[in-house]
């Protein structure tokens, strides 16, 4: 067999050797750079918009929901109010509860005053 000779290595030290930079390359790197955090920084806010308007519509649903509840309530309290205030019921708890009479319509009562004065109804 034929022994094969190799040549030994040299250390090279590339250390010196520099690339020129190129400025339109960096333009066009800082171009890049700065056109993807716009366009990412657009993605965030257009997605925060969105949440904004989900959570303002939740809102909304549930403010009206509520305003819908206070209506029905103000209704059964108008109905309420309204039965209290019957002169039906205020008559009859006159009698019942007062012990009240009722009085023909044409009757005409005579007080006299703690003065002596008298005075008509």
């Amino acid at each position: 067999m034929r022994q094969l000779k190799y040549m030994p290595r040299k250390s090279i030290d590339n250390r010196p050797v520099r690339r020129k930079r190129s400025v339109r390359s960096a333009r066009r790197l800082t171009f890049v750079f700065i056109l993807g955090c716009a366009v990412v920084l657009g993605m965030i806010f257009s997605g925060w918009v969105r949440w904004k308007q989900r959570e303002i519509l939740v809102l909304t649903n549930q403010l009206q929901a509520h305003r819908e509840e206070v209506l029905e309530k103000r209704k059964q309290l108008m109905l309420e109010l309204s039965q209290q205030k019957a002169p039906s019921r205020i008559s009859r708890l006159a009698v019942e509860e007062l012990g009240m009479i009722r009085l023909e319509q044409n009757l005409t009562i005579h007080v006299r005053d703690q003065d002596g004065g008298e005075a008509t109804q």
